[in-house]
């Protein structure tokens, strides 16, 4: 049953009732036929053939009519009204005024129909007799009483009808609805409406009528999506929106459906979605609108737009997102308070939420535009829309920073073995180490290193640590091990203490560092033979390790040491022609402390012709160059510069 609708006008006050014949139990559409008699100032009449009454150009008597505006200064007991047709200036209507005899006092044809199809016909009707009023209060009123129906376009087929019932006069003039329900026939495209009067003319019997509408009439088809939703309110930042919508009829009038869905941004102008003839449909929607299905009963209606009606409005609301607040600027820390107080400044109904990252992160403070920060760091504020909830796009960062500057420190930094963190290479006070970029691990300036490996460092200066962690790379060096052996020979016979000077010369100079007994001894740094002089051969073939510096890390060698006959061996003659053979005095095994010596050569008058050390040798010439002659020569050879390890002889020299 359709609901009557209130209407207010002036001092009048129109009360609704229920329609007796019968409405569309489903959906009605569009009308495809309106009449609302027009608009305009005073009465005309009604086109020829629409009515069986007489023309009356002012308030007509039994069996006239007229049409026009409003019924304000009648002669008769009637109420004074406008028309019905809402939202009309200077709106016309039908007024009645009904013969003695019942019969038929309106007639129209409706065209444009569609075969098969379920339609509604409606129209307002009014009482024009007012309570109290003289009909009324001697109890002779008569009530208006109209029948509806519908024909076939030749008049010889009766498709539908039904009576208003008796509608009795009123205190407040009450338009009510009345209604009937029909199918036209196979190929029928038109049909007639005809009304009638079942009531005789007298004391009542005074009607108006106004927007006789025809309506196609199908089920009630709601349009949900997935989650049962008639509507959806996004936000910008979410488009595209990917939805799917489902068109769901209830069947109360169609067996059958066929669907063509419809798209509009204002929800006045549509058009269809090609291709798009399921009973859903999925969407990626860019930009707000309504979405609708024009539905019909047979597939051959759709393409109509007098056989189809529509489901009802999916409706998408995009709200735009705020813009992000303004910064206040960035603070700088208060170390004695521990503390930075950050603000930003929003636009209105909005709210502002703290976060400590860029996106997503913690939630740090809603709905405040200041936030206490306990720690230096970025901070990021959004603003959220108080009326829609949508959220800016995008943070703004408020930074607060000490102002301790930070440390310097030389990378990379090698060492030999290991380092103590408190051993680098810095520049500041107050040095903190910490294992990564983040500063969450805090590292024990005592902590060894002995890997390759990054730390990071700041400055504490007063109560304040320097902002950003300064990366230190630590490169960590082993020392090199050689496997091949050098051999040094040791005297068998007195085994005197070992020169290491005596072995390669990677020994010699001030790289040297130590003499080592052992592997371990090297990698402990103990046992160290720092003079070479006062090391003691143990035994045949002793193994030790020798240890010079490196350009970061020190080398190792290993050392043979081979006994040897170091006997001294004064030759008795030289025979210095340059045959290769004795042209020189040449002592033999002058090793460790015996390589420092001195020799002198003497004829023999005692006279000196020759003084040579480690590096000069006699060649049997004498002081000026010249060779001496053939003859006996004598020879002092002092070790080491030691006056109590002389050796004394002669030599012979023979060409």
């Amino acid at each position: 049953m359709k609901y009557l609708f209130t209407f207010f006008l002036f001092l009048f006050s129109f009360i609704s009732i229920d329609a007796q014949l019968g409405f569309c139990n489903g959906n009605s559409g569009t009308p495809l036929f309106v009449e609302d008699f027009g608009t305009g100032i005073g009465s005309v009449p009604l086109p020829n053939g629409t009515t069986t009454y007489l023309y009356s150009s002012g308030f007509p008597n039994d069996s006239f009519y007229t049409v026009r505006n409003g019924t304000f200064g009648n002669p008769y007991d009637w109420q004074e009204i406008d028309d019905h047709t809402p939202n009309d200036s200077n709106g016309r209507f039908l007024i009645v005024n009904a013969d003695f005899t019942a019969g038929e006092f309106y007639k129209t044809t409706v065209t444009g129909l569609c075969e098969f199809t379920t339609y509604e016909f409606s129209a307002w009707l009014l009482n024009l007799l007012k309570v109290p009023g003289f009909c009324v209060d001697l109890g002779i009123e008569i009530p208006i009483n109209v029948k509806f129906q519908i024909w076939d376009s030749t008049e010889t087929t009766l498709i539908a009808s039904g009576d208003t019932g008796d509608i009795y006069a009123t205190a407040a003039p009450t338009w009510g609805e009345y209604g009937l329900v029909f199918q036209t026939l196979e190929n029928q495209q038109s049909v007639v409406l005809k009304m009638l009067n079942n009531g005789g003319g007298g004391c009542g019997n005074d009607l108006v009528i106004d927007d006789i509408e025809f309506k196609t009439c199908g089920d009630n088809i709601v349009v949900a999506d997935e989650s049962g939703d008639t509507s959806v309110t996004i936000c910008n930042s979410e488009i595209p929106y990917a939805t799917t919508l489902n068109s769901t009829p209830d069947f109360s009038v169609f067996t059958s459906h066929f669907f063509q869905w419809q798209e509009s941004a204002d929800g006045i102008t549509w058009q269809d979605i090609a291709g798009e003839t399921n009973q859903s449909i999925n969407l990626n929607i860019t930009f707000e609108g309504f979405y609708r299905t024009k539905v019909s009963e047979f597939s051959d209606n759709l393409s109509n737009e007098q056989c189809v009606l529509f489901s009802d409005l999916f409706q998408i609301t995009i709200n735009p997102n705020p813009p992000a607040p303004n910064s206040n600027g960035d603070v700088t820390f208060d170390c004695s308070l521990n503390e930075a107080i950050l603000s930003v400044t929003s636009t209105s109904n909005t709210s502002v939420n703290w976060y400590d990252a860029a996106s997503d992160g913690q939630l740090l403070q809603a709905n405040s535009l200041t936030y206490t920060a306990n720690a230096v760091g970025t901070y990021y504020a959004e603003t959220i829309d108080n009326i829609t909830g949508c959220v800016s796009t995008t943070r703004t960062a408020v930074i607060t920073e000490t102002n301790t500057p930070a440390p310097t420190a030389d990378t990379p930094q090698t060492f030999c073995n290991s380092v103590l963190l408190q051993e680098l290479q810095t520049d500041g006070e107050n040095i903190k180490f910490y294992a990564d970029q983040s500063g969450d691990t805090l590292l024990d300036d005592t902590t060894e290193i002995s890997d390759d490996t990054t730390v990071y460092i700041t400055q504490t200066i007063g109560d304040c640590e320097s902002q950003g962690l300064i990366a230190v790379e630590i490169i960590i060096e082993n020392p090199t091990i050689y496997t091949d052996n050098f051999e040094i020979l040791y005297c068998q016979s007195s085994s005197p203490s070992v020169n290491l000077f005596d072995a390669s010369n990677v020994f010699l100079g001030d790289d040297f560092i130590g003499f080592f007994n052992s592997l371990v001894d090297i990698e402990n740094f103990e046992n160290i033979i720092d003079n070479p002089n006062d090391f003691e051969v143990n035994s045949e073939n002793q193994l030790v390790y020798g240890t010079i510096e490196g350009d970061i890390c020190y080398e190792v060698y290993p050392i043979l040491l081979v006994s040897e006959n170091c006997d001294l061996i004064i030759p008795q003659a030289i025979s210095p022609n340059n045959d290769g053979l004795n042209d020189v005095f040449q002592i033999q095994n002058l090793y460790g402390i015996h390589l420092n010596h001195s020799l002198k050569i003497f004829n023999r008058y005692g006279v000196c012709i020759f003084e040579g050390n480690n590096n000069r040798k006699w060649d049997g010439t004498s002081k000026e160059g010249d060779l001496v002659p053939v003859g006996t020569y004598f020879y002092v050879l002092k070790l080491n510069n030691d006056e109590n390890d002389v050796f004394t002889g002669w030599v012979y020299t023979n060409y």
